[in-house]
């Protein structure tokens, strides 16, 4: 983004006039008698310096080769005003405003039914909660088969360990059998802390 900058620019913007009613660019109509809408220097002027405003209210230097500006200005200024930071990759985060995090994934258990989960972002204070479920369609509910999971030696600010069980029935039994760690059992997961 930058100033208009040719030759028939001038160094300082022109009192703005007085404001009339509110309208819409038109095209014009030669059939219908309506004329084409002007642009005048007012309203030009008043959009340049709106969006220079932005750059300049993110810190940013207008550059006459950045055409990315305002939408980098818009992203600044929404993480530094909002305290809202936001990853939707997997792993993700969201901050929000005053600290609290809230963080999210997916993943499938290890040996034995452990999977350690390393958090995106490192809780500033403490992990408070953490939890883990069975993604959809991973499990085998249909065929006695349920799952569960559990935060397995607490969750720390850094990481927590998932543990992820399966109903195994004896004979096909669904009343008798025992629950098993297995390997390879999908699950989704969120921790919250601050």
């Amino acid at each position: 983004m930058y100033g208009i900058d040719n030759t028939t620019s001038v160094a300082s913007m022109p009192a703005i006039s007085a404001a009339g009613t509110a309208g819409f660019f038109t095209g014009g109509s030669p059939a219908a008698g309506l004329p084409a809408t002007i642009l005048e220097a007012d309203w030009l002027n008043m959009v340049q310096t709106e969006l220079l405003n932005v750059v300049g209210g993110a810190n940013l230097k207008p550059d006459k080769g950045n055409l990315s500006q305002i939408l980098q200005a818009i992203k600044a200024l929404i993480g530094a005003g909002s305290g809202l930071d936001i990853s939707l990759s997997n792993p993700g985060y969201v901050t929000l405003p005053g600290g609290f995090i809230i963080q999210f994934g997916t993943a499938s258990t290890g040996e034995s039914g452990f999977q350690k989960i390393d958090f995106p972002v490192k809780f500033p204070t403490t992990g408070v909660l953490g939890f883990a479920g069975e993604l959809a369609g991973a499990g085998t509910w249909a065929s006695n088969q349920p799952s569960l999971y559990s935060i397995y030696s607490g969750l720390t600010t850094e990481a927590m360990t998932v543990y992820g069980v399966r109903w195994d029935p004896a004979s096909g039994a669904p009343s008798t059998g025992t629950w098993v760690g297995a390997q390879g059992m999908g699950f989704g997961w969120v921790a919250i802390g601050w």
